[in-house]
């Protein structure tokens, strides 16, 4: 008889390190991290306007190192104002190999783009590679389609979008990616 090997998933995550998600992004750039040290096949990114890849920092770097260095604009530039579309945008132009159809694309973030424009385009083509794209959210859905937000252009491209507040949360989320 053959038994199903149980699905080991290949991560892609995104994390928003801008100033609108301050307080909860050390919190999300440490899952990133120990998500990367979990899982073999993990790639991790983070943006603010441009996106770059924090994996070969986080595989040299003990987490509260890779962290500051993520902080002092080592990646990215942590000065910008925060552009989604523009980030999904290079993810695509740059990255987009990463993502197969056995990859769960988590972003981390409050989709929250200044008014720049939304580019849902390229979102809806990680989608149509990725096994799933995870959101997590920090804020409450009754405020995700107000003011700079760009969600509602964002949720038709996503398998599902979490309320991540806390670490029971958390754990539930990625109880259920990994089971």
């Amino acid at each position: 008889r053959w038994t199903r090997r149980p699905h080991k998933p290949r991560l892609c995550i995104l994390c928003d390190i801008s100033d609108s998600v301050r307080q909860v992004a050390r919190f999300t750039l440490q899952l990133a991290y120990t998500l990367q040290e979990r899982f073999a096949k993990v790639r991790s990114f983070v943006f603010v306007s441009d996106l770059g890849e924090a994996t070969p920092l986080f595989e040299q770097c003990e987490i509260e190192r890779a962290v500051e260095k993520v902080y002092s604009g080592a990646v990215v530039s942590v000065a910008a104002n925060s552009n989604y579309g523009r980030a999904f945008r290079q993810f695509v132009e740059h990255h987009l190999e990463a993502v197969t159809s056995r990859t769960t694309v988590i972003i981390l973030g409050d989709g929250r783009s200044n008014y720049f424009p939304p580019e849902a385009w390229a979102l809806a083509r990680i989608k149509a590679r990725a096994r799933h794209v995870l959101w997590l959210h920090p804020e409450q859905p009754s405020s995700w389609m107000f003011g700079d937000s760009a969600m509602k252009d964002y949720l038709p491209h996503l398998s599902r979008a979490e309320v991540v507040t806390n670490l029971a949360s958390l754990k539930r989320v990625i109880d259920e990616l990994v089971l």
